[in-house]
């Protein structure tokens, strides 16, 4: 039995606003998802762990009872509360202290920004894990040239290890090394097979870790050759996280030396980006926010797309770790 999926939006009723792209904006809608609730909405159930308004920034931790009790810690890259300022987002298996430094099982550090075209939210999850997505009244098409439509997960993969201690992340998936930068081509629409995704550590939860790829048998749809022929049947599939360069596993160990195609520390195959689908046909690059679609009997939504990417990703607004 998986957990049962809350959407918010900002046209909900009582629901916390998006203004300019304000770090102190994005937390404060965080919070009220997360944390608070709002309007006839309860919250997701993760806590605030710590704050600190002066340099927008906060810390979350999704449910240890559901979840891991994961941390994540969104911030202003520079401590301003200027508009459309970039914003930190770095995942924590244990936070003692709102320093990232004293962290233990730190993950990497990536970026996003909430762009002057950006003026909806909306965030789906669960207590142990959510997305948050942006979306423009302006400009409503799913694959709008090189503007930046950032859609970050925060929380538990779905690993298919049982009792996995390491399996809490953060970020869009595009990176296994910390990067400071945010751009169109650093945003999950354009996540295609093989992109290196993220860093897990090991199952035991030490600070021990792997970065992982994600694996699936279908690209990012190309944008100029993309649509919705008529006809022709859609297959979907979960993207799998497994170790980067998994051609070469039979030469990687985990750190006690045992071959990750052995290895229960760090296995070969973890599991898979939690709540998504990838379509084997891209929707039409011109779609129009939102699209839904009906997978297995479950209602999904379709995600942006980027730039020469389609959009082919849709993200499950039902039920999660089932």
């Amino acid at each position: 039995m998986g957990l049962p999926v809350t959407v918010y939006r900002w046209d909900d009723v009582g629901a916390p606003q998006l203004t300019s792209g304000k770090p102190s904006s994005i937390i404060n809608i965080l919070k009220k998802c997360l944390v608070d609730g709002y309007g006839s909405k309860s919250a997701l159930g993760w806590t605030m762990a710590f704050a600190d308004d002066a340099t927008r920034s906060a810390v979350f931790r999704n449910s240890p009872t559901d979840g891991l009790g994961g941390f994540v810690q969104f911030k202003s890259y520079n401590g301003s509360d200027s508009n459309n300022n970039r914003m930190y987002v770095q995942p924590a298996l244990y936070m003692p202290t709102a320093i990232m430094a004293d962290a233990h099982g730190v993950g990497v550090l990536s970026a996003f920004l909430v762009g002057t075209h950006l003026d909806k939210w909306m965030i789906v999850g669960t207590s142990r894990g959510f997305y948050i997505t942006f979306m423009s009244t302006q400009y409503k098409i799913l694959c709008d040239s090189t503007r930046e439509y950032p859609t970050v997960f925060a929380g538990d993969i779905e690993s298919i290890i049982p009792n996995d201690l390491g399996a809490f992340t953060a970020g869009q998936f595009m990176s296994y090394s910390d990067s400071t930068a945010s751009s169109w081509n650093t945003s999950f629409g354009y996540m295609s097979d093989k992109q290196v995704s993220c860093r897990l550590f090991e199952t035991d939860g030490s600070n021990n870790y792997m970065s992982m790829g994600g694996y699936s048998p279908f690209n990012n749809g190309i944008a100029s050759a993309c649509g919705d022929p008529q006809g022709v049947p859609y297959t979907y599939n979960k993207i799998t996280l497994a170790v980067i360069n998994y051609e070469q596993i039979s030469i990687i160990n985990d750190s006690q030396g045992v071959n990750i195609r052995n290895s229960t520390l760090s296995p070969a195959v973890r599991g898979f980006i939690p709540a998504i689908l990838q379509a084997s046909i891209s929707s039409d690059a011109n779609s129009e926010w939102p699209v839904f679609k009906t997978i297995n009997g479950v209602q999904h939504i379709l995600l942006h797309g980027s730039f020469s990417a389609a959009p082919n990703k849709y993200l499950n607004l039902v039920e999660w770790y089932d």
